[in-house]
């Protein structure tokens, strides 16, 4: 494997990991029972898949992120490399009887794309530091949410050399849209010791309970409203609006995902999930103007609750 000239961000017991291409260079291997750690580790340049275990990278001896894992196998794995805790800041509900069939504790911290709130950030720093073994912190795809925790836990421990959060969060694949996550990465603090003593580990949940879908459409609802009242009069992308338009997007996203997918919420898992990909895919401002996509979002509501919400009650009475 080989590396590139670039800023020492991190020394670990496997990887000396730089910045200059963001290359993973390889130092003596850890054996476990299982296999070697370098045989699990995904080169940051490559992005590939290892044992159902999306965008996997290893930020020191202690802590690695990727995506939700996939299966049995991908815990397992996880286990191989001395992993003892699977954090998910991901909104959907942990797969806890695999973690634990491979002998794993979860704990779940769900985040938004918005952003990471302080007292989130004070739970995910104090467990991954006082948590025993190797931690692994994980989101949906393993390239937004997930990278700008890790970062920012890094960040909060010292272990982060300063001004090199941003560059990281690019190279681990956070798109750059979602400021709220690069801002609250960033500007991570320390925890003070009143914040740490405030977190009890032992009671940390291994599972939090999903909204209802009506708590979510109020949510949707709400962040609409807001995009409305700045984009239905702008002609021109800013990144502000283009943000905004993207967390619509994963809201969208992450309450098709939540549903189970029993008849007859298929079809409408199926629709929120179509449309989140349509308008992540407007939110990249290449086509319609901010203006005219507030007008296509709630052509697209409107027809959403006709079909689903409004018939279902009308069905009801």
């Amino acid at each position: 494997m080989s590396s590139k000239p670039g800023i020492l961000l991190l020394l670990t017991g496997t990887y000396a990991l730089m910045l200059g291409g963001l290359s993973l260079v390889p130092l003596p291997s850890v054996h476990t029972s299982h296999s070697t750690v370098e045989e699990h580790v995904v080169q940051i340049r490559g992005r590939r898949e290892q044992a159902g275990l999306p965008n996997l990278y290893q930020l020191h001896d202690r802590l690695y992120a990727g995506g939700r894992p996939d299966g049995l196998t991908a815990f397992q794995s996880l286990a191989a490399l001395g992993v003892h805790t699977v954090i998910s800041v991901d909104g959907a509900e942990p797969d806890v009887a695999a973690a634990v069939q491979a002998g794993l504790r979860y704990v779940h911290l769900p985040i938004g794309y918005d952003g990471i709130p302080r007292s989130r950030l004070v739970e995910l720093s104090v467990a991954a530091q006082q948590l025993p073994g190797k931690i692994y912190l994980h989101c949906h795809q393993g390239l937004h949410r997930g990278p700008a925790a890790a970062v920012a836990v890094c960040q909060m421990e010292g272990t982060l050399a300063p001004g090199v959060a941003s560059q990281l969060m690019q190279e681990m694949g956070t798109a750059p849209k979602y400021l709220g996550l690069y801002r609250d990465a960033e500007s991570a603090a320390p925890a003070t010791l009143t914040e740490t003593k405030s977190v009890i580990v032992a009671k940390l949940p291994e599972r939090v309970a999903v909204p209802p879908l009506t708590h979510q459409m109020v949510e949707l609802n709400h962040a609409f409203e807001h995009w409305s009242k700045h984009a239905k009069t702008a002609d021109a992308w800013t990144p502000p609006l283009q943000a905004e338009a993207t967390q619509l997007a994963e809201l969208l996203t992450e309450a098709g995902r939540r549903l189970d997918g029993t008849p007859p919420r298929e079809e409408l898992r199926q629709r929120l999930l179509s449309d989140g990909e349509w308008l992540m895919t407007a939110a990249e401002g290449t086509t319609e103007s901010p203006a005219l996509l507030t007008k296509a979002i709630r052509l697209r509501c409107d027809d959403c609750h006709a079909r689903f919400r409004d018939h279902e009650a009308a069905a009801n009475r």
